[in-house]
């Protein structure tokens, strides 16, 4: 079974219909005719189906924020179910264990590469054989032609957008809760009694 990984329902749908159209099942799509004589099916995330861990879930004594523990940085990086699309992420996983093959069909960007590459290294199984379905327009002549496209993409070749998205996201993580932190303290060695947000991004565009 070769499995379609989209990162959104919308998505989705276009590539089922650019596979010929198929049955709908609870969270993916089972394609109606086979390609090179293996069965087809799409599923999808919901944006990021895993999310990093909070720092007091890699080690309790973190629910207490002093300065003495700055800068918090975890020596191994985990991920866990997003609450929110947990039962997704349940499907998906029975999905993958009867997968033999599989399509990423992330957003054309680090975040989409991330977003699926993510799931795949989490459920060990980024070693079999993938591909990279690139979808930038939704013109159903241009979906056809990606998916078309997709079956001459080996997605190792895209291992350093993976690798720039997964930068991303800790440096995200490093920056939000450590000066997060730091600035909430001094804030309250001054008097302000509420939380000061520090964000990689957030920060300086609001500043």
């Amino acid at each position: 079974m070769n499995l379609w990984i989209c990162e959104k329902p919308s998505v989705a749908k276009a590539v089922v219909e650019a596979l010929g159209g198929g049955k709908n099942k609870q969270g993916y799509v089972e394609i109606s005719k086979k390609i090179n004589g293996e069965e087809q099916v799409v599923s999808w995330c919901v944006g990021h189906v895993l999310s990093t861990l909070e720092p007091d879930e890699y080690e309790e004594k973190y629910k207490k924020w002093i300065f003495s523990d700055l800068p918090i940085i975890p020596s191994e990086w985990k991920l866990k179910a997003n609450p929110k699309t947990k039962d997704q992420l349940k499907i998906l996983k029975e999905l993958i264990k009867k997968a033999t093959s599989f399509v990423n069909v992330g957003d054309p960007d680090r975040e989409g590469q991330l977003l699926v590459d993510e799931l795949l290294i989490n459920c060990k199984v980024y070693n079999k054989p993938t591909t990279r379905c690139h979808i930038s327009d939704m013109n159903p002549d241009k979906v056809y032609q990606s998916v078309q496209e997709s079956y001459k993409k080996d997605n190792k070749k895209y291992k350093g957008i993976y690798e720039a998205g997964l930068g991303r996201q800790k440096a995200d993580w490093l920056i939000g809760m450590n000066y997060s932190r730091g600035a909430t303290l001094m804030a309250q060695k001054a008097g302000f009694g509420g939380v000061v947000t520090v964000g990689r991004v957030q920060t300086p565009v609001l500043a």
